[in-house]
């Protein structure tokens, strides 16, 4: 079985292409983000791939917004680091050829582990997260150092205690400004968030802490990169962004707008999918490429195999 993926060298030619506006530009590169997404986990036999998928979009252009300034971005729910990992690969945080190892043994971790480079916290343990975007936050004041930092949250996450604490602490310390993303797929590992624990007005929630709060599209890179600015531009206090999002974006098989309400189980959490799905995944993913790329009147990039 040959397993597909899109090399860096191609990457980076389209980063370099001026033939397509920039957020067009940040179009493309998720859809071959995707591709080698789901390329690494079918390759590791295991990991997260819906919740990665949901992510993409926020971890992208948060990279973006702090390519040439100083801060840090990082996953608090940790189970989408595949995602975060091909951000990083191509953006010289990480070895590309790592992508290759995903779960393997002295390969790359499954969740975020501060032994591999550029990793600033490990995750796992669910809901600590705002509290570690807080320290640092902190801590950038004694060191005096003027960082943006990001955090990505998980919506089904938020059951967790110490996210509710951790908003208190931010209530009354309005001179850190963290950004908190909430990746809001509506789906826990397999099931609805609100089957589990129903908190359907968050948002009444995070305003009654009084924080700044915004609600976005979470795959509308041109908002989220928007949001990203408008907060580290106002600098008054921290801001939670609800980024609505569609887990398993951008396969039509694993997407949970499929996942009908009535539905009790979303079978792609986690694990790697069935082969006659991958290669269905795949064909789709790289057509929509194809076809981007001949509509803008760009070269295809390169699609190589592994086995």
């Amino acid at each position: 079985m040959f397993y597909k993926y899109i090399p860096l060298s191609s990457i980076n030619r389209v980063k370099k292409t001026n033939n397509i506006s920039y957020f067009k530009k940040l179009e493309l590169i998720s859809k071959i983000l995707r591709l080698n997404i789901l390329y690494t986990i079918q390759l590791a036999g295991s990991g997260h791939l819906g919740s990665s998928l949901s992510a993409l979009d926020i971890f992208l252009c948060c990279s973006e917004y702090l390519k040439n300034k100083k801060g840090n971005l990082f996953s608090s729910k940790g189970h989408d680091i595949p995602a975060l990992y091909n951000i990083m690969s191509i953006n010289n945080k990480l070895d590309f050829k790592k992508l290759h190892t995903l779960r393997k043994l002295d390969g790359l971790p499954g969740h975020p582990d501060i032994k591999t480079k550029n990793i600033l916290f490990n995750t796992g343990s669910l809901g600590m997260g705002i509290s570690k975007i807080n320290g640092l936050c902190f801590a950038n004041i004694f060191s005096k150092k003027k960082e943006k930092n990001i955090v990505v949250v998980g919506d089904g996450e938020l059951q967790e205690g110490q996210n509710w604490e951790a908003f208190m602490f931010l209530q009354n310390n309005k001179k850190i400004s963290p950004l908190i993303f909430v990746d809001s797929n509506k789906i826990q590992s397999d099931t609805w968030v609100n089957k589990v624990k129903d908190y359907s007005k968050l948002k009444n929630k995070i305003k009654s802490f009084n924080l700044n709060y915004k609600e976005i599209n979470g795959h509308n890179k041109s908002k989220i990169f928007q949001s990203i600015k408008e907060h580290f531009k106002k600098n008054n206090g921290a801001t939670i962004i609800l980024a609505n999002t569609i887990k398993g974006k951008g396969f039509s098989i694993t997407e949970s707008r499929k996942f009908k309400k009535n539905m009790n189980f979303y079978p792609f959490h986690s694990g790697s999918l069935q082969e006659n799905l991958y290669e269905n995944a795949t064909e789709e993913v790289l057509k929509e490429i194809n076809n981007f790329c001949k509509l803008k009147k760009i070269k295809p990039p390169e699609v190589k195999n592994y086995n």
